[in-house]
């Protein structure tokens, strides 16, 4: 099978458990789709619990994360502070009533990203109409499907009678068609990496429990206690998975003289993309050294070599648009037309809101 030993590896624990043995924020049902050749994870959703993550629920990502992000952050009106208080408590009622949390998520990898091989069967119409009769009480949604490099399955699943949410505003750079490397950030960067002579990258390939649990209070530090604890709370076991099965690689960033890891990085690729759905590094060294902008370089030059896309994922506009980023819209895509009318009703206005609402408010604030 393709891709079965390295999944059957890496999901075995979850699936006799559940996903808490890798993301302790959440505790759901998983399984395994085989769809020919290929193996995919679903994740099944039924009911709501605070502080879920938001992989495995809509509540969390479009209701509670926004409104964190509105209250928290400066360039909101007070207006929209005031409105979010009022109006988001009585948005989780509705969801809760409407049964909006029944959910399963194909293609879930427990990351931000989730890649998509060109060629797989997985949008094609026996795959959703089998969805829909084994989960005849839950939405049927896929995750993370941008319009740069997912076209093809994009443009599938509309056929099929999908329905577009915006979940996020992505930046994209390929390198055969960006004249990306005369930006004036791009030179500083390698000139940064050239200077920096006591630093090296270096692929893990075994489990050391302490260190990587270094590595995991680097990404914690900068995900769920910089930004967000709905982000997910991954475990020791969830990283010592990951090495095992290379589902991604990890990546280390090393003081050269010490040894001790700086920064730490996952590469996930498909046959023309290439991504980082986990990063984290010390916050405690000064900022002049330049951590993030050399882990940005590295994932650079791997698209370089390997003449894949860069899917810089989300965050950092002006950062990414500076070194040749593109703006690119992510969605998932829901299927509901198996439901009751009055199930399919919300998402449907769900779906209006983001085409009319969402999105227009993404593109403006690069979020």
């Amino acid at each position: 099978m393709q891709n079965g030993e390295l999944l059957r590896n890496f999901y075995e624990p979850v699936v006799k458990r559940s996903s808490k043995v890798f993301v302790q924020n959440s505790d759901h049902q998983v399984e395994i789709l085989q769809v020919d050749d290929v193996l995919f994870p679903l994740t099944i959703a039924k009911k709501y619990t605070k502080n879920t993550c938001y992989l495995f629920s809509f509540m969390a990502q479009y209701i509670d994360y926004t409104r964190e992000e509105i209250l928290g952050h400066g360039k909101y009106s007070w207006f929209q502070k005031i409105v979010s208080r009022l109006v988001f408590p009585l948005l989780k009622t509705l969801v809760s009533w409407c049964g909006m949390e029944k959910v399963v998520f194909v293609n879930n990898l427990f990351l931000a990203t989730n890649l998509y091989e060109k060629g797989t069967a997985i949008g094609h119409n026996r795959v959703i109409q089998y969805l829909k009769e084994h989960y005849t009480d839950s939405t049927i949604a896929f995750r993370s499907i941008n319009e740069a490099t997912d076209r093809w399955l994009l443009d599938e699943l509309h056929v099929q009678g999908g329905l577009h949410l915006a979940c996020r505003q992505l930046y994209i750079l390929d390198p055969a068609k960006s004249n990306f490397k005369r930006k004036r950030p791009v030179i500083q960067d390698n000139k940064l990496w050239k200077t920096t002579k006591e630093l090296f990258w270096e692929k893990l390939s075994r489990f050391d429990e302490k260190e990587i649990h270094t590595l995991l209070q680097y990404y914690s530090d900068l995900y769920r206690k910089k930004y967000s604890k709905l982000n997910p709370d991954y475990t020791l076991e969830f990283l010592q998975a990951t090495i095992k099965s290379g589902v991604p690689d990890f990546y280390v960033l090393r003081a050269g003289k010490t040894n001790i890891p700086l920064a730490v990085q996952a590469v996930e690729t498909t046959i023309d993309v290439v991504c980082t759905p986990f990063i984290g590094y010390d916050q405690t060294v000064p900022k002049k050294v330049g951590l993030y902008r050399l882990m940005n370089l590295q994932l650079t030059k791997l698209a370089i070599e390997e003449k894949r896309v860069f899917n810089m994922s989300s965050g950092a506009a002006n950062f990414k648009k500076q070194r040749g980023g593109v703006p690119f819209f992510d969605y998932h895509v829901i299927f509901i037309d198996h439901l009751p009318k009055r199930r399919q009703w919300p998402w449907k206005q769900l779906h209006a809101i983001s085409e009319s609402k969402i999105k227009p408010t993404m593109r403006d604030l690069g979020v």
